[in-house]
């Protein structure tokens, strides 16, 4: 989930919301106070800790040559107990209720997809592609039957969904010498221009020169949320442990604070530098560039990595994961706020989705292609 430069974080925005199912959260009514926790290392290491179930076999390996996901898999509920798996340009599958996976669309020229919901027994996709930015319906086969022009969406407003719900997000200011900033609303119709904002973020680092945004900072995050199918939004900037919950008229209902991560060492900034370098192939990155990311990286890891919401509300959250780390520490926090157990899981799985106390992940195998399975989390007895 890592991005290395702005135009990377624009284009991976919409999918870190889509993690999250849905469902609703158990708020407090509005006069009582909010609750507001803390915990420390001595609060993680004493929750109660659940096991790693893993199902028995996986949903599909990537070989290459069928459908499923090789890396950048996002996953969405779509609204009826189905759940659709996509990677840009590849089909889709679709888990059904009754344990099958299904690929659907044209297998010779498939969709650019950036997000999908259901549509009655079909669905409703948004499309990026050379003719822009379109609403897409999909019968149940995944044949297009009406497509529609999308003239708000663009690479930095970027239109999607959370479960049902539509979402559009954008980074605007960027041209603000305080930094840019990151806003989110919930729309009534996917269509729509405009809704109701259910965040708004100043990020410092966040910024362009004539247009063309600035390298971001080594070990650089930008906030991370999920929203409810109620209109709650649950968010995170990142860098901080510091999670909030906001009802649909935007009053904070619960928050929880932890550690910070890790220090950030010297040979971790010179691997990053040695990555952003590599993957600037097109544009490389000169002595300035290097400077300003290194002058501002944070001295920290990232205290949060992931944010995903169950169907039931239930949060799960990713803690630091440094660059030599083989696993990652989460936390299963209730609807309301309150830590409830922790598991680890390899640092290279990637959890799509949630259903209750199963996940959905994608992950690397042993032998190096990638995974799609489900793995269910267990309480202690």
């Amino acid at each position: 989930m890592k991005r290395l430069h702005s135009v990377g974080l624009l284009a991976g925005l919409i999918a870190l919301t889509a993690c999250g199912g849905g469902g609703t959260n158990d708020a407090p009514p509005t006069d009582e106070p909010m609750p507001q926790r803390m915990i420390d290392e001595t609060n993680l290491a004493s929750l109660p800790r659940w096991a790693v179930d893993t199902l028995t076999t996986p949903l599909c390996v990537a070989d290459g040559y069928d459908d499923c996901p090789l890396q950048a898999a996002w996953a969405n509920g779509l609204g009826d107990g189905r759940v659709a798996v996509w990677e840009p340009r590849r089909r889709i599958l679709v888990l059904g209720t009754d344990g099958t996976m299904t690929a659907v669309g044209d297998s010779a020229n498939p969709l650019n997809v950036a997000a999908i919901t259901g549509n009655g027994r079909g669905f409703r996709a948004v499309v990026a592609d050379d003719a822009g930015w379109h609403l897409v319906d999909l019968d149940q086969r995944g044949k297009e039957t009406r497509r529609q022009p999308l003239p708000a969406a663009s690479p930095r407003n970027i239109i999607g969904f959370v479960g049902r719900v539509p979402i559009a997000q954008r980074l605007a200011g960027m041209d603000n010498p305080e930094g840019g900033r990151l806003e989110v609303d919930r729309l009534d119709a996917v269509t729509d221009s405009t809704g109701t904002r259910l965040l708004d973020v100043q990020i410092p680092w966040l910024q362009e020169v004539d247009g063309i945004p600035l390298p971001s900072p080594l070990f650089a995050t930008l906030p991370t949320y999920t929203v409810g199918e109620d209109g709650s939004i649950t968010w995170t900037e990142g860098q901080r442990f510091e999670i909030e919950t906001r009802d649909r008229t935007g009053t904070p209902r619960w928050r929880l604070a932890g550690p910070l991560g890790p220090p950030i060492t010297e040979e971790e900034y010179a691997a990053r530098s040695s990555e952003a370098q590599e993957n600037y192939t097109s544009t490389p990155l000169v002595e300035e560039d290097l400077a300003r990311m290194r002058r501002l990286a944070p001295e920290t890891h990232p205290a949060v990595t992931a944010l995903v919401r169950a169907e039931s509300g239930v949060l799960y959250i990713a803690g630091p994961r440094p660059l030599a780390a083989d696993s990652v520490h989460w936390i299963r926090v209730s609807p309301a706020g309150e830590p409830t157990g922790r598991f680890g899981l390899l640092a290279t799985t990637r959890v799509l989705f949630a259903r209750n106390d199963s996940l959905l992940v994608h992950r690397p195998t042993e032998g190096e292609p990638w995974e799609l399975r489900w793995i269910r989390l267990l309480p202690p007895e």
